[in-house]
């Protein structure tokens, strides 16, 4: 009756570390779908800073800095859990992508600027053209009578 006894609060000292491995499993595998639905949504690229700057107050970036705080908590390290690995790539990957977006975007942003300027040019360009047609119209040196439409009278 001994071993019995034995086994039992073997298996009650047991108990935590079991259910601890179950939910340390369990969230390993909430973070493999959470990186596929990430890679799903920002694709497969190589480049990018280490990690999101903490000051950064963007979706994303809150978003990295959580993925990065529960692996942290979790006790992840790259070289042991190859989806952290990914998490973390996926991570540089996306910093790297979006500030080649936001330099595209400035880069879009002053050739609208560009585009508004040389549009306004042209615009007052046609307008003193439009005046300058409408002013020679009439010979100089003469005046038009008022008179209904189509019969108008012209002096000298």
């Amino acid at each position: 009756m001994g071993g019995a006894m034995q086994r039992k609060l073997d298996d009650a000292e047991a108990e935590p570390l079991l259910q601890q491995c179950r939910q340390m499993a369990s969230d390993m595998e909430a973070l493999r779908r959470s990186e596929q639905r990430y890679r799903a949504l920002v694709g497969d690229d190589d480049a990018g800073d280490r990690c999101a700057d903490r000051e950064d107050p963007s979706t994303r970036a809150q978003c990295l800095h959580g993925i990065e705080s529960a692996l942290a908590a979790l006790g992840v390290e790259e070289s042991e859990e190859p989806a952290a690995a990914a998490i973390m790539r996926a991570a540089e990957e996306a910093r790297a992508r979006e500030e080649e977006l936001h330099d595209r975007l400035d880069e879009s942003a002053a050739r609208g600027r560009a585009l508004e300027s040389k549009l306004s040019e042209l615009t007052r360009a046609a307008d003193t053209l439009q005046r300058a047609l409408d002013g020679s119209v009439l010979p100089l040196g003469t005046r038009r009578t008022r008179a209904p439409l189509g019969t108008a009278r012209w002096r000298r």
